[in-house]
């Protein structure tokens, strides 16, 4: 074990060691009384500090009836969007990864082609339409 550990423990656990898992309290005996340890220390108290001095807000009693009116209300323009294609209606991220899927499957397609292509233009090597093509006594003689 060492100060990196022990960092990641006081972000983890906090300053108090109380709060520490009983096999890693030894850990922190060793390095608290360092001039390492109490800076980190001092960092993770100042952390705990804030987390417990935070309070939650009240619950809105009208939160949830705005949340279900909202979702139970239909939305402008849902008429129009029955009538409209899919393409027109979705989200400009949706139709951005629509092109960018389409354009990365045309460009595989393009090179496995063009790949293809060119593997037969040099028939004249046996050996490499052999690997290219799987025969098995190419393979047997590589291993």
């Amino acid at each position: 074990m060492d100060i990196h550990r022990f960092s990641e423990l006081a972000g983890a656990h906090g300053a108090a060691r109380e709060r520490w898992p009983e096999p890693d309290r030894e850990l922190y005996d060793r390095f608290a009384a360092s001039p390492e340890g109490l800076g980190i220390l001092a960092d993770a108290e100042r952390i705990d500090a804030f987390l417990d001095g935070w309070q939650a807000r009240a619950d809105d009693a009208g939160r949830a009836a705005r949340i279900v009116a909202a979702v139970n209300a239909p939305a402008d323009g849902a008429r129009d969007a029955a009538r409209a294609p899919a393409s027109l209606t979705g989200s400009p991220s949706r139709r951005i990864a629509a092109w960018l899927s389409t354009g990365f499957v045309a460009s595989a397609l393009c090179g496995f082609l063009l790949g293809f292509t060119q593997a037969s233009a040099n028939s004249d090597d046996e050996t490499y339409m052999d690997l290219l093509l799987g025969s098995n006594t190419v393979m047997e003689e590589f291993l």
